[in-house]
């Protein structure tokens, strides 16, 4: 049993978790729940924002490869759709309450890195782990009509909706939309449990944020 009394553990980006005795999807839900369900923390509840640790935006990098996430506020995140090509959004859109990360891969390494998105998690700290939002989930929760056909168009050149891979010396840029929890601990992260350099399968990076109360 985890220790009940101690802090969460997500102490800086780009923590990774060896990939020995943590298997699939099962594995990233046993990480959350161990490393994340036992915080003491009371936690944040909404309204919040999200920062990294250290700087501006939190920092994974090993062998050339580099991962870099920073959170969008919702305006943020709203502009950067619409600077895509995504212009007629409704109050339907908002209605959904996502929360939403800029995420950046750079490969200086000699290898192609390949991104599963079916590994990726929000783990929030309380409850089980968030997965991220798919054309799928869009398609049944946005009402017909122009702002979710406009975004279903091209929501796989904006989001990490499906496997992605990038070229040596090349760069990738997508947003990652979670539904917005009610309330997250005092330290939450994204998870990228699928991740590969080559052939070889990178440990579980986890890339961490700390919680600030946007109540007056």
């Amino acid at each position: 049993m985890p220790d009940m009394s101690r802090r969460c553990p997500i102490i800086k980006p780009g923590d990774f978790f060896p990939r020995s005795g943590w298997g699939g999807v099962l594995g990233i839900l046993v990480l959350g729940a161990v490393f994340l369900g036992g915080c003491a923390s009371s936690g944040v509840k909404e309204p919040f924002s999200l920062v990294p640790l250290k700087g501006e935006q939190a920092i994974f990098s090993r062998e050339g490869l580099t991962l870099s996430i920073r959170p969008l506020e919702e305006k943020e995140g709203m502009e950067y759709l619409k600077a895509r090509g995504f212009e007629s959004f409704s109050e339907e859109i908002g209605d959904l309450t996502l929360i939403s990360f800029l995420l950046k891969v750079d490969n200086q390494s000699g290898e192609k890195a390949v991104i599963d998105p079916s590994g990726t998690r929000f783990l929030t700290g309380y409850g089980p782990t968030m997965s991220l939002m798919t054309y799928a989930h869009l398609y049944s929760d946005l009402p017909p009509g122009p702002s979710r056909e406009e975004l279903l168009k091209g929501f796989d050149r904006i989001s990490l909706d499906r496997m992605e891979s990038v070229p040596p010396g090349g760069t990738l840029q997508r947003i990652l939309l979670f539904r917005r929890p009610e309330k997250v601990a005092e330290e939450a992260g994204i998870l990228f449990g699928s991740l590969y350099l080559g052939q070889k399968r990178v440990d579980q990076v986890l890339l961490s944020f700390k919680a600030i109360s946007r109540e007056e």
